[in-house]
């Protein structure tokens, strides 16, 4: 079941980190108020969907530059959320394995692999292929922490040719946590398409 949400030009609310939870709730609740035909399993989708989606919203626009409104947060979460969106027995449940938070033509993280460290998540990549620019591509390491609905992310604190990196979240110790790589050109201007990397408790 998928859900596509459109406002009006004269609806749209300009979008910067400082009011983007402001900006994505005030069309959320545009958007609803045009939505009197959805059944009442939909209207939990949407508020579901809603408060999980306000924690990556920082994110979508710090790693895309191309991010300069709430449409276009509105049009990256749905294009990545869409297929991960589903009903079991009547609970709604995201597969976070389907869930891309970057789309992008750069050279993914091959073999990405993820492990909990004191305090924090120890991501690694292969070695192979890491040549010409490619080695100084900065390395973006994402975690979400669904019981606490909180997303921290790095972006550039490694480059690829660096092949692993510690993403330090002991505020987030004890909890199960989703988490994801990706790339960013130098000149920020290209991305790789995210890869899921796995669930880990953080020791």
């Amino acid at each position: 079941m998928t859900l596509t949400i459109k406002n009006s030009s004269s609806d749209i609310t300009t979008c910067n980190k400082e009011n983007i939870h402001l900006a994505y709730t005030q069309n959320m609740a545009t958007a609803s108020g045009n939505l009197s035909a959805l059944h009442f399993v939909q209207w939990e989708i949407l508020e579901r969907l809603a408060y999980i989606l306000q924690s990556f919203i920082p994110f979508f626009i710090e790693s895309n530059r191309n991010i300069k409104n709430i449409t276009d947060v509105n049009y990256a979460i749905s294009r990545n959320l869409n297929s991960a969106l589903s009903i079991i027995d009547r609970e709604f449940k995201i597969d976070y394995s389907k869930l891309l938070l970057t789309h992008g033509r750069l050279q993914t993280g091959m073999v990405a692999l993820t492990k909990a460290v004191s305090g924090g998540i120890e991501f690694s990549w292969a070695r192979y292929g890491c040549t010409g620019e490619l080695k100084t591509h900065k390395a973006i390491l994402v975690v979400y922490c669904e019981t606490l609905n909180e997303c921290v992310y790095n972006i550039g604190s490694a480059r690829r040719c660096d092949f692993k990196a510690t993403l330090e979240i002991p505020q987030l110790s004890g909890h199960e946590v989703h988490t994801w790589l990706s790339f960013l050109s130098d000149d920020e201007c290209e991305i790789a398409t995210s890869v899921y990397t796995g669930t880990c408790i953080i020791p």
